[in-house]
């Protein structure tokens, strides 16, 4: 992205703070949909999901 000019900015980890205690209720409701779907391990998909994503930041 950068060869066509797109600049990347990285949020601040206030921001970022923010962002995640707002969508923890979100997080937590779509574990109990899941389980309630079947998934068991709801907690441990959303858990490696998130770990996935630290490794590409």
């Amino acid at each position: 992205m950068q060869a066509s000019g797109v600049q990347s900015i990285k949020a601040s980890k206030s921001f970022v703070d923010e962002v995640a205690a707002r969508t923890a209720g979100l997080e937590t409701k779509w574990v109990a949909d899941a389980k309630a779907k079947g998934l068991a391990n709801a907690d441990a998909v959303l858990r490696d999901y998130r770990a996935e994503i630290k490794k590409l930041q």
